[in-house]
């Protein structure tokens, strides 16, 4: 009877650990995927430069003596990527907001989008050198996805665009025991941190100004429930067979004893 009992926890601690297939599907709804293409507005705002931000700044032209002061990183040098190379060859905006660019000085670029920037730093270069054209980028745009992914960690985006979803593709994707419907996005501002719960199952995902990521977003997926109580059935089996095995070695004891 008592290993009835145990038999019967364990099935139950099972049971109760299994992922249901809807669990693991992003986008529900019966209307999603449609039957034909069917547009989601949703209107990328431009990224705006905030102060701790690095810039890559270049200046080409004819007379490359001319300009070559302005880049950091020497035309024709290839410089393997890494978070540290990020300081040395780019351009860091201060806590107040501006970039110090050689021989122009101090231009104010935060609250600017990059084409505005591009426009500024070119403005200015114009006044020192003729014909040449600037190149503004990002180069610290980068995003941390934590909890139930399957390499969770820091990201580097070479693009000016990176969606929730791509986010989650260079992590590896939501584990079995992610919960796809509690996904915390948490986002710098100048009031502090904002922190917003996204629902991956939802398509209206899509439509939302926090489908597109921005520099410094932290990702969180949360552990659905199904996790623990499976490693607690885990932790149950455990248990069980060691109480089977104390009751085999007392039935063993018990049949010794008898049989003197």
């Amino acid at each position: 009877m008592q290993k009835l009992c145990i038999f019967c926890l364990i099935f139950v601690g099972i049971l109760s650990s299994c992922i249901s297939h809807k669990d693991a599907i992003n986008f529900q709804g019966e209307n999603f995927p449609p039957a034909a293409a069917k547009t989601y507005p949703n209107k990328r705002t431009p990224y705006k430069i905030q102060p701790n931000d690095i810039l890559s700044i270049k200046v080409k032209g004819i007379d490359k003596e001319a300009y070559d002061f302005m880049n950091l990183e020497p035309e024709g040098v290839l410089n393997a990527f890494n978070a540290a190379s990020l300081f040395v060859n780019g351009y860091s905006v201060n806590d107040s907001g501006y970039v110090y660019l050689p021989v122009i000085g101090l231009l104010k670029v935060s609250n600017l989008t990059l084409n505005e920037t591009k426009a500024l730093v070119q403005n200015a270069v114009n006044k020192q050198l003729k014909n040449t054209t600037v190149f503004v980028s990002m180069i610290s745009f980068k995003v941390s996805v934590m909890g139930e992914v399957k390499n969770a960690g820091q990201y580097y985006n070479y693009n000016n665009q990176l969606t929730i979803l791509e986010a989650l593709s260079l992590a590896g994707d939501v584990t079995d025991f992610g919960n796809r419907k509690n996904i915390t996005l948490i986002r710098q501002n100048e009031q502090g941190n904002e922190v917003v719960r996204l629902d991956l199952t939802n398509p209206n995902l899509v439509m939302s100004k926090y489908y597109y990521l921005l520099p410094n977003d932290v990702v969180y997926v949360q552990p659905l429930k199904a996790k623990f109580t499976r490693q607690n059935a885990a932790n149950v089996g455990i248990i069980a067979s060691v109480l089977t095995a104390l009751a085999l070695i007392a039935s063993v004891i018990v049949s010794a004893n008898n049989a003197r």
